[in-house]
């Protein structure tokens, strides 16, 4: 019999909503736990690859909060079950995805890297329908871990529930330092963070392209895009969650979460960090006055949510 410690969640326990479904997110835990392998729950709890619970439910948190705002302004109902189950399972099957097998000892039949969406939406239905979910909760609840890669790629989120969970995903991959840092420190030994030989005119044409697949030669130039291209409000659904990421803009927030990411590696030196620092502040500066990074600003704004 494997034993389990309990994990730490960025959830604030006094939320109301979370009180009212305390119970569903303690059975889908369960379910989670009696559904997959050991190693596979194993990463899910140490956040391997930033994509375990701990982002899962960071996502949650900043969903819910979308939620709040959104029912607010926007009045449209939508179900709380599916933005929790959904928030909880859509990467369910990441750490499990072919590149990542060898943090784990997880077959690779599990998960297909880009296809992750598609198999943690398999994954929840099993994992839902253990929780007595109804089958039309379950299949809103996969077509929004399905939809939750972001506005603009395949399949595009058609409900309230799959945007709200698509807008939380993106603003915690912009914004949150843990989920970055976790990334950087556990992929250092498959790819450099660093390649002094990119130039800069390379990296500021790669963010111009803004494609995920252009080629990167680096973990800096990786998370350089996702740390810069997901602040743009263009990339969410809702009203509440442009607002949200547009308290995030400033190029001093920015540049300041940047440096924490490169000083929570402890194998740099302290003049490669200085190097990489002028190197991401000249970026900064030469990008901010382009149309493209129009919603980026000089002005030092208070970040509305702080998920780091």
């Amino acid at each position: 019999m494997q034993k389990y410690k309990q994990f730490n969640t960025p959830l604030d326990n006094s939320s109301r909503v979370i009180q009212m479904h305390k119970g569903l997110i303690k059975k889908i835990i369960e379910d989670i736990r009696n559904e997959l392998a050991f190693d596979h729950y194993k990463a899910l709890r140490e956040n391997s690859i930033g994509h375990g619970f701990f982002h899962s439910f960071e996502v949650l948190k900043i969903a819910l909060e979308i939620a709040k705002e959104f029912k607010r302004a926007e009045e449209v109902n939508f179900d709380y079950e599916v933005i929790i189950a959904g928030a909880i399972l859509h990467d369910i099957s990441y750490v499990a995805a072919e590149e990542n097998v060898r943090f784990t000892s997880i077959s690779k039949a599990i998960g297909q890297g880009e296809n992750h969406h598609i198999d943690s939406a398999k994954i929840a239905g099993k994992i839902l329908e253990q929780s007595g979910m109804s089958r039309e909760k379950i299949e809103k609840t996969q077509h929004a871990i399905k939809s939750h890669r972001g506005k603009g790629r395949e399949p595009e989120a058609q409900t309230p529930e799959a945007k709200i969970i698509s807008d939380a995903d993106t603003f915690v991959g912009a914004t949150s330092i843990k989920t970055h840092i976790a990334i950087v420190n556990q992929l250092k030994d498959k790819i450099a963070f660093f390649d002094p030989t990119v130039s800069t005119p390379e990296r500021i044409e790669s963010l111009k392209v803004k494609q995920k697949k252009k080629k990167k030669s680096d973990m800096f130039m990786i998370r350089l895009n996702s740390f810069i291209l997901d602040r743009d409000p263009d990339k969410y659904y809702t009203k509440c969650a442009q607002k949200l990421i547009s308290c995030a803009n400033s190029t001093d927030k920015i540049k300041s979460d940047f440096r924490k990411i490169v000083d929570s590696r402890k194998d740099l030196n302290e003049e490669t960090k200085k190097k990489i620092y002028f190197e991401f502040d000249k970026i900064i500066q030469e990008i901010k006055i382009l149309p493209e990074f129009r919603y980026l600003t000089d002005c030092g704004t208070k970040n509305a949510t702080d998920s780091a």
